[in-house]
Formats: structure tokens, sequence, C-alpha cells
């Protein structure tokens, strides 16, 4: 009988880590199937927001695309990271069946906006906001929304652009951040190695679907996931790198207390990107200001709770009389 001899070391190494790797493949199949079957009225038609197509100049030689619709009571809405204007559309249908006018813009480096020569900062967010309000504002004051990223390119025109506050009726804060939270942000984004495996993380749907659910609370649906996942592949890289620097070291926190605008601050309770800690920050930070807390929502509270924010939006602003859709 032939003695059996025991393979080498490295043989074994290799053979677990494929069993292992095979395994975990598997078991991502396996939860993303599982996802598939839970019920979702989440069309991503709902992401069609038709109306008038604006693209703005800005001061330092970029542009902000835009869409206006309705009448009534202007409403701006500003995205987050990786997010273009359609992030919006699942709100802004709402505010235009209560009667409001809604503009939902691009973010520079996002979508069809471009950078000037400010780059990607927050100075040159709170001037492409201030673009915003002052070119398709209109003669009567307006709400200003922003989501993440959006959020902090509003509290930023306290410090860049604070004759536009006067222009203000009312401001909604979504799920963002006044100061930086991780400053190794910056590195990760920026390092090539770490792009090359986020590259090759969203080739794969499940792993892609996967990372893309850290973003939601309680309420998603694999559609939801396949969305963002297209949201954050269209997002070019010098974008991610440029917001990623800007965001590792900032803090806005000092200049709320000028921030003289009626304020809701909203964050979902499972929120782990913002977490509801730091809209609590900015909650105290503001001299007048709502805190509310939506149970169960993650940091894609646009898509998970649209009707809590649309809700929040209308009571901050008055209603023109139509029935809210939910």
């Amino acid at each position: 009988m032939a003695r059996f001899r025991r393979p080498p070391l490295w043989l074994i190494g290799t053979a677990i880590a494929g069993v292992a790797a095979g395994a975990a493949i598997a078991s991502q199949s396996l939860t993303v199937r599982r996802w598939a079957k839970q019920p979702t009225d989440f069309n991503p038609d709902h992401f069609l927001f038709p109306g008038n197509e604006h693209v703005l100049v800005t001061h330092d030689g970029g542009s902000v695309f835009a869409i206006e619709a309705g009448n009534g009571p202007t409403v701006i809405l500003g995205h987050g990271l990786t997010g273009d204007h359609t992030h919006w559309s699942p709100v802004a249908h709402r505010l235009l069946a209560e009667g409001f006018r809604v503009i939902i813009f691009d973010q520079r480096g996002h979508g069809k906006s471009t950078a000037g020569s400010e780059g990607l900062s927050l100075e040159g967010l709170a001037h492409d906001v201030a673009t915003v309000i002052t070119e398709l504002g209109g003669d009567d004051k307006v709400i200003i929304v922003g989501h993440s990223l959006g959020g902090v390119g509003v509290q930023s025109i306290t410090r860049h652009h604070p004759e536009v506050l006067e222009r203000l009726d009312g401001a909604v804060l979504v799920a963002t951040l006044g100061h930086t939270i991780a400053a190794s942000m910056a590195k990760i984004m920026s390092n090539p190695l770490a792009l090359l495996a986020y590259h090759q993380l969203m080739k794969n749907p499940n792993r892609a679907r996967l990372a893309m659910r850290t973003g939601f609370g309680n309420e998603f649906s694999v559609p939801m996931l396949d969305q963002l996942a297209r949201t954050w592949e269209q997002t070019p890289d010098k974008t991610l790198v440029g917001f990623g620097a800007a965001l590792g070291a900032f803090n806005l926190l000092p200049d709320l207390e000028k921030f003289n605008v009626p304020t809701v601050v909203i964050c979902g309770t499972v929120d782990t990107v913002t977490p509801m800690k730091l809209s609590e920050e900015i909650h105290a930070a503001l001299p007048d200001s709502r805190l509310v807390r939506v149970a169960g929502a993650g940091h894609m509270i646009v898509w998970e709770a649209p009707a809590a924010i649309a809700k929040e939006i209308v009571a901050l602003g008055g209603t023109a009389g139509q029935p809210a859709v939910v």
C-alpha cells in the first residue's frame, strides 16, 4: 500500500482559503436572494423628474445642473456624496403634489455639474448653493434642504455666503455632519489601491449590494441597492478624492450660531454613516432648530422615509392645500 504523504502547508492553506472564499460567496448569494424576496414599491422610474433644465455658471468657472418644476413656495434640494439630483426624486414628487416649486441640482463633481477653479471644496459647495438660490430662487424666500454632503454645503453658506441667509425661509438638514468624524477618510479615499479594490468590489453585483446595504436601515430592497450602486459607480474618482480630503478636516459647528434660520434637523435612528449623535450636535449648535428622529431609518433616509421628510418640509414652509402623497 502506498504511503500517504501530507500535502505541503501552502497547498493546505490555499485549499482552506478557497473553501472559505467559496462559502463567503455562497453566503452572499443566499443573503441577496433573501433580500430579493422582500416586497417593495420602489420603482426606478420614480427617479425621473421632468422639468425645466438649467445649467448655471459658477463664480469659479464651473457649472451647476439643476431641474425646476412646479409652482408655489420654492424648495431647493441638494444631494449627498456619490449621489446626483435623482436622489431627491421620491421627496421632490411629494413636494410637487403639495403645491411647492421644487429645484433639485447636482453638486459639483457629480452628475452633470462640474467643479471650477476652486475644485472640490466645502467653500465651492457653499458658492454653488448660493448660485442656485440667487439665480433660481425667485423674488420670495426659499427653503434649502441638504442631505449628507448637501447638508454640509448648506451649513457652509454661514461661513462663505452669510448674505444668503436673508433669502432663507427655512432649512432642513438631513443625515449630515458638522465636523470631521474620520480624519483617515482622505487617506483611504485618495489611495490608488483602495480605489482599485473599490472598483473591483463594485463589479460584482452581490458584493456591491452588500456594500450598499450599509447605507440603509430597516427599509430597503434590492432595487434600492442597485440604484445606489449605479450612482456610486458614476461618481468620478477625483470627486471621491477631492471631497474625501475636504471632509477629512473641517468644523462648521462654531459658525452655526449665526445660522438664524428656522431649521429642522432629521436623522434615522440606525444611521451608521452619519450617526444620530452628529445631528444632535448640529441641533445643539443652531439657535432655532428642531430635531426629528426617524425610527429604523438609515443614511439613505431620503429613500427609506421620503414621506416623513416631505412632511417636515411642508410643515416648515406651509402647504398649498393639496393632499400629501404617501
